[in-house]
């Protein structure tokens, strides 16, 4: 009975630290790209900075179909956190970035969360 229990403990604990997923689509006309060394920093709409590192995060080719519907705006996002304590619920979630390279495919990838202040990245 005991192994049970700490079975199901396990578990519940293994499952509440999993991070919920947000895919945010990059668009050209409205975000920019600053390309460095080995990283690249994303300002998607509404002030909100991501970047990838070459060496950390992974960069996988997929379908548009396959991501769409997880795909969700920035404004969404927001929307969905107000009633939250910033900026601590940006921990809750693992973030990435689809970019469509054609109306088929395209490359997600994953992503963390920078704040900038006067184009200086902050930790």
């Amino acid at each position: 009975m005991k192994c049970i229990i700490l079975f199901l403990l396990v578990s519940f604990n293994l499952n509440a630290q999993q991070k919920e997923e947000i895919v945010f689509l990059y668009q050209e006309e409205k975000d920019s790209i600053t390309v460095k060394k080995d990283e690249r920093v994303y300002d998607l709409g509404n002030d909100q900075t991501y970047r990838f590192i070459k060496d950390q995060h992974k960069k996988t080719r997929i379908t548009y179909s396959s991501i769409k519907e997880q795909i969700v705006s920035i404004d969404d996002f927001l929307k969905l956190n107000d009633k939250r304590k910033f900026p601590e619920y940006y921990e809750k979630y693992s973030f990435y970035i689809f970019i469509k390279e054609d109306d088929d495919y395209g490359y997600l990838m994953e992503v963390e969360r920078i704040w900038l202040v006067e184009d200086q990245i902050i930790d």
